[in-house]
């Protein structure tokens, strides 16, 4: 009989155990593990004659079948739960960066495939997550397969529902505090002004979107971060109230917003009131979600996603969720014909339409997809089970045609319009030409604001750390400064001469300066491509394909671990002008089916009534 044992790490303990389970005669051994290998006692399995074997590989109609039943997965949940905390959730949200269940359920569903078609007599599973250990239990047992769980995943389980907890309880505590104080300071600082605001009653088109340092000039004119020049347009024959959440320096702002004369803006937190924030408080508190039995590829793993609820508190962040009496408040004493805001299915963006549903069920809800849409955006991709239950916009507006067809080829919109217009975010990118080509060997790192993202570091340095032929420039991305991958991750570029840190400031000066921009789903890489510059995708082997051009092969080279970097750099740098060209060329119209212009007939698709935008 096959024997599965799970081990946290590889201690004395631990192979005593699994000496004590060793198969007589000629069965093979085998170990996978997870995590950093380096830290584990790896050497004294081999001496036991284990072999280590690697995590299955998945097709792309494999990637493609994980990700539709993930969505249906939590699209289920969804409607036995269709309560108000449930789609407060990060796990309901599907958001990559905010909800690991992928990840757990990638991990449980390799390592039950591993256990049901590879011949051994015993198998060891090195630090998987403690959240899938009794799901695969339950899945050994299920197939006939001895079970054997080491010591420390019970530790590790308490310790992590306590410590997070603990955290997550600390930081509702504290944005209570500070949402209370910046409910005083705004009322403070912007009475007069919003109260005239509220005195005339509308009906307004309302933008909620969100406000940084950047967002206003020096005259104090007030420039959208994520609708660019639609508000200044809508305008022109409507009233437009800005609703936002101000991410700058909450001072600073607000004594901007007080000097703009060019738009009402009024921050989330103006209305709220103590008892509103209690009230958020104890719907934060006394959340209930009940998970029935859930089956994916044919596993069942309802454990895996009570886990994941029970660690993180039923993953609600305060500030996200109390955005429902925010808007309750405002629509009390403003009337709102269109409310405009971003779709990504965060938690505060159905918190708002939840709102609008009870209080202003007359307000047309538009939501812009306002950026790249990768395999691995699921939370852009709603499932047949959440027609009809989940606050959703009453129309969608995309960035372009491509990015549409991503969206309706993985979610089900139902009777949702979802509509192809142009990207506002992105106005730059159709007034700059192609940059001349270059070869002096100046490679762009583009990294993502996640954690992750250390991997494609880990890669660059191996590749081409202290190759004087190469100079690397890394951008890091503001949600996650260098300094984290500095302490957290111990890369010191002090060692190598050719790696250095780019300044910031606009993206053109670093696509100017590189040859070659390297990415693993940063939005830098169809900045890079349309100024010409090639690109090259970091491939992590994840479930999910992170590549914002996942679609597209034109002009993009594919690396990971296996693959020489150098290699690829000179196949890019050996290509002829006309090869190049072409090259180019082909990713353009790809490119430009992506992110359409912006003209006045694509911006007619935000307003209700598509025939009076733009007049006088």
């Amino acid at each position: 009989m096959k024997r599965v044992v799970i081990a946290k790490n590889i201690d004395k303990n631990t192979l005593k155990m699994i000496r004590d389970h060793l198969p007589g005669g000629n069965d093979e051994r085998i170990y996978l593990v997870f995590g950093n290998p380096d830290i584990h006692n790896l050497h004294s399995l081999e001496a036991l004659g284990f072999k280590e074997q690697c995590l299955p590989a998945h097709d792309e109609q494999y990637r493609d079948n994980f990700l539709r039943e993930y969505i249906d997965l939590i699209g289920s949940i969804g409607k036995e739960n269709n309560i108000l905390e449930w789609w407060a959730t990060d796990i309901a949200s599907k958001n990559r960066f905010t909800s690991r269940i992928t990840e757990l359920l990638s991990h449980f569903l390799d390592i039950v495939q591993t256990a049901k078609d590879k011949p051994f007599g015993i198998m060891v599973v090195v630090n998987p997550d403690w959240a899938i250990v009794s799901s695969l239990k339950k899945a050994c047992l299920k197939d006939g397969i001895g079970f054997i769980a080491g010591n420390g995943f019970a530790v590790e389980k308490i310790f992590s529902f306590t410590a997070l907890r603990l955290r997550s309880l600390a930081s509702v505590i504290r944005n209570f505090g500070k949402i209370g104080i910046r409910s005083i300071y705004c009322r403070f600082i912007l009475g007069k002004k919003t109260q005239s605001s509220v005195k005339d009653s509308g009906p307004y088109y309302v933008v909620k979107t969100f406000i940084y340092n950047s967002s206003f000039s020096e005259g104090h004119d007030y420039k959208d971060s994520f609708f660019g020049k639609l508000p200044y347009i809508l305008s022109k024959n409507r009233k437009v109230l800005i609703f936002a959440s101000v991410l700058g320096s909450y001072r600073y702002c607000l004594q901007e917003i007080k000097k703009c004369n060019s738009f009402r803006i009024i921050p989330v937190e103006y209305f709220i009131t103590f008892l509103d924030l209690i009230s958020a408080f104890k719907a934060f508190i006394l959340s209930r979600v009940v998970i029935s039995d859930k089956y994916m590829l044919s596993c069942e793993v309802a454990g895996i996603i009570r886990n994941e609820l029970e660690r993180t508190w039923n993953g609600i962040q305060y500030y996200q969720l109390f955005h429902y009496w925010a808007l309750k408040r405002l629509l009390s004493g403003v009337r709102v014909d269109t409310f405009l805001l971003t779709y990504e299915n965060n938690p505060w963006e159905k918190m708002c339409i939840a709102a609008l549903r009870q209080i202003s069920p007359d307000t047309f809800i538009i939501g812009y997809q306002h950026t790249i849409v990768s395999q691995a955006s699921a939370n852009m991709f709603p499932s047949r089970y959440e027609n009809g239950i989940m606050p959703f916009p009453d129309k969608i507006v995309t960035v372009g045609e491509a990015t549409k067809n991503i969206m309706q080829r993985y979610g089900n919109f139902g009777d949702v319009s979802i509509r192809a217009s142009c990207g506002l975010r992105f106005e730059y990118l159709f007034d700059l030409g192609r940059l001349e080509r270059k070869n002096n060997g100046n490679i762009l790192l583009a990294l993502e604001g996640i954690k992750d993202a250390h991997k494609l570091v880990a890669y660059v340095l191996r590749e081409l750390g202290g190759k004087s032929k190469y100079n690397v420039r890394i951008r890091t991305h503001p949600a996650l400064p260098w300094q984290y991958f500095q302490s957290r991750c111990r890369f010191d570029l002090a060692k190598y001469s050719n790696f250095h840190l780019s300044p910031g400031g606009l993206v053109r000066a670093d696509m100017e300066w590189a040859d070659t921009v390297i990415y693993w789903g940063s939005t830098i890489a169809v900045e890079a491509l349309n100024l010409g510059r090639p690109v090259v995708h970091y491939n992590t082997g994840s479930i999910l394909n992170y590549d914002p051009l996942f679609e597209s092969s034109d002009f993009k080279w594919v690396v990971n671990e296996n693959v020489s970097l150098t290699v690829i750099l000179e196949k890019i740098n050996s290509l002829d002008d006309q090869e190049f060209t072409s090259g180019w060329k082909k990713a353009k119209t790809y490119l430009d089916d992506y992110f359409h212009p912006i003209t006045e007939e694509n911006m007619k698709e935000f307003i209700k009534d598509a025939s009076s935008i733009g007049a006088k």
